[in-house]
Order: C-alpha cells, then sequence, then structure tokens
C-alpha cells in the first residue's frame, strides 16, 4: 500500500507517496483529458494494469470532448463526435484521443433570416444555460435568433432555454435527455430551399418527444419509490490495493482454513497485518491458455475496482504473478447464504422475515450492478 502526504501554500499545492517495501510497484498518471489513474505494473505480461481510476466514467470528465463536441458512449473507438455543423479544431488531436479542444463551425452564421436550426434529440443539455418561460417553440426560437451570439436553444414545453457561449459536456443517447436545436448556416442543410418551418416543426416534434420521455422517467421513479422500502447504495470510487503472493500466503496461514469452493476456484480465510479478516479466492481449474486465463483475471479485477454497494461483498484487492492469481475480498463471518438456507437441523431454519430481508437485499444489489454500474459492464 501507498503513504500519501499533502502539501499547500500560496505558492504550490503538491501531493506526494511513497511505497513500502515490497508492495506492488505502482504510479499514479493524469491523463490529457482529465481522468486521474493508478496503474500498476504487472511483471507477469509485463505491462501496466489500470486499477483505479477518478472520475470513474470519461463523460464524468468536465469538457471532456471540449467545445460543441458531444459524449457518444465509452464502448466505441471514438467517444466523442462534433456536432452536426461542425468539424474537429484538430484532426491530429481528435484522432490520437485528445478531445478538449473541441470543434468549431465548419461555416459561420449569416445571422439573418437564412439560418436555421438543426434538432438534436435524447441529449444532455449543456452547461450555462439562459433560462426563461416561453409558451411555444416558436417564440423560443424567436428569442434565439434574435441575437447572433446564440448558438442553440430547447423547449421543455414550458420553459426556454438559450445558449450564448460554447456548448459545453452534451451526452448523447441520455434515457432522461432533451431536444436541442443547433442554430447552423443555411449551407449546413442538404437542401437550401427547405422552408424554415421544416426545422421548426422536427423542433415541435422533439419537444413532444422531450414530453412523453419525461412523462416516463416520473412514472419510473415513482414505481421505484412504492417498490423500494429500505436499503442506500454506497456509490464512490474503491481504490485497489496491490498484494503480493507471499503477503496473502502468510495471512492465510498457507491456504489452511478452507472456506469452500466454486467452479472458478477455492476460498480461504486469511488475517491482514491490520488484523482485519479477510476471503481469499485462489483462481484455478479455467480449462482457457494461460494467456486468456490471464486476460479474464484481470478483466475481473477492472470490473471489481469500479463497484461497491451495500449489498454486494466489498473487493479488497488482488495479486497476479507467475505463482498464481488472489483476489482478496471483505470476510462474511456468518458463513455462505447457503449454509443457512439449506442447514440440515431445521431448528436453524430462517424464518419468512429474514428470507425475506436477504431476497430484497440481493435485489438490490443486482439493481445497482445493472442500473448504476453499465459502464464498468459496457467494455
Amino acid at each position: 500500500m501507498n503513504q500519501f502526504s499533502y502539501f499547500d501554500n500560496q505558492s504550490e499545492t503538491c501531493l506526494t507517496y511513497s511505497q513500502h517495501k515490497g508492495s506492488l510497484i505502482s504510479r499514479y498518471v493524469l491523463d490529457p483529458g482529465g481522468q486521474i489513474q493508478l496503474l500498476s505494473w504487472q511483471e507477469f505480461t509485463k505491462r501496466w494494469l489500470v486499477i483505479w481510476r477518478q472520475p470513474a466514467f470519461l463523460y464524468e470528465i468536465d469538457r471532456y470532448c471540449g467545445p460543441y463536441g458531444s459524449f457518444t458512449g465509452e464502448s466505441g473507438s471514438s467517444p466523442c463526435r462534433c456536432l452536426t455543423g461542425f468539424v474537429p479544431a484538430s484532426q491530429v488531436d481528435y484522432g490520437s484521443g485528445a478531445f478538449y479542444g473541441g470543434c468549431y463551425r465548419s461555416s459561420p452564421l449569416r445571422c439573418d433570416k437564412t439560418d436555421r436550426f438543426w434538432p438534436i434529440p435524447v441529449v444532455r443539455l449543456p452547461d450555462n444555460a439562459r433560462i426563461s418561460a416561453a409558451g411555444s417553440s416558436k417564440e423560443c426560437e424567436t428569442s434565439c435568433l434574435s441575437s447572433c451570439s446564440c448558438t442553440a436553444f430547447s423547449y421543455n414545453g414550458t420553459e426556454c432555454s438559450v445558449w450564448y457561449v460554447d456548448l459545453l459536456n452534451m451526452r448523447q443517447d441520455v434515457p432522461s435527455g432533451q431536444t436541442i436545436c443547433i442554430n447552423l448556416a443555411a449551407e449546413e442543410f442538404p437542401s437550401s430551399n427547405h422552408k424554415k418551418w421544416i426545422d421548426l416543426t422536427s423542433c415541435v416534434v422533439g419537444s413532444i418527444v422531450l414530453l412523453v420521455l419525461v412523462i416516463l422517467v416520473v412514472f419510473r421513479r415513482w414505481r421505484k419509490q412504492q417498490k423500494a422500502k429500505h436499503g442506500k447504495v454506497m456509490e464512490g470510487s474503491l481504490v485497489t490495493v496491490g498484494f503480493n503472493h507471499k503477503e496473502l500466503k502468510n495471512a492465510t496461514r498457507n491456504f489452511a482454513e478452507k472456506l469452500g469452493e466454486g467452479g472458478f476456484g477455492s476460498v480461504y480465510k486469511g488475517t491482514l497485518p491490520d488484523s482485519s479478516v479477510v476471503a481469499v479466492k485462489k483462481v484455478e481449474g479455467i480449462s482457457f491458455s494461460q494467456a486468456e486465463k490471464h486476460k479474464q483475471f484481470l478483466a475481473e479485477v477492472t470490473t471489481l475496482g469500479v463497484i461497491q454497494h451495500l449489498n454486494l461483498v466489498g473487493f479488497r484487492g488482488f495479486t497476479c504473478d507467475a505463482t498464481g492469481m488472489l483476489l482478496v475480498y471483505d470476510y462474511m463471518p456468518n458463513g455462505s447464504l447457503a449454509c443457512h438456507l439449506f442447514h440440515e437441523n431445521e431448528s436453524k431454519t430462517l424464518d419468512w422475515k429474514t428470507r425475506y430481508d436477504i431476497a430484497l437485499g440481493t435485489a438490490r444489489g443486482l439493481g445497482y450492478i445493472h442500473e448504476k454500474c453499465r459502464g464498468a459492464f459496457y467494455k
């Protein structure tokens, strides 16, 4: 594990860390996009592995896609894309994955009646909007056209949001997203002879779609509130600790106390130097090549490193070298669930209230994985 120290005065702010003797080789990196990463050197594969990052997801980084850039997803080769009518400010930077430079207009606005609006539905709206009441989408559009510096507008049925600055932190395909209409020159449209009311109709249709989505989101939240009685998700980042094989071997007394086994290995009880009790899983019995086995192990570590929830077993750390692959979890002092559900002694059978609470906690854990940790599984 690492020891951190923080220094701050009028001229500088400094955060340093030092590694304990015998710990894994690691380093912190701040990438060009603004994400800080903790990397651990894997001697077995001769490469660095990202075991922690903050913010956990790229779309949480402020201005990650730059001005007039929109976040389209973490699973693709390019998570950012310029809005319609805009091109990258630097093709070289965009090609290398540095999107913070953003995009610029391919055709400048004429600031007359020929300028039109291009609707983009289901997006997270940019920051720094000026909001005012409006009776219709047409009224909102007129408000935007009254100033040559207006870049976009959005109407949600009651309020008009207008932007006079660069559009930042947009994100597409958001379930609760809204429709935004981008102010573009006539040259950006397929045919400059199209009437402006066609674009206005598109914005109106987009607003109707927005209202339907809002109703669906409100209904969905109401239904969740009716079903949920207890529980609280413990969201946040989890710094994964790198152990070495000898340390875990000593902690488990050479893997003496076996807690159980599954399809991918056995689990042993161990005690760390700080007296905390843990469960150590020895990954084994996978019928893949050594390279595929190692790849699967690293994928599991990367996924577990960003998951933390009250109803899920906490992930403490790992080790991966030529001697074996081990995962370290929080220890469950009450044993596995199966031991209580299928106990041979009927007098120790769980009552139905306890079983209900267990089922409810399991559902909360699964719900967190499916709804809150999508980015961790898209990869």
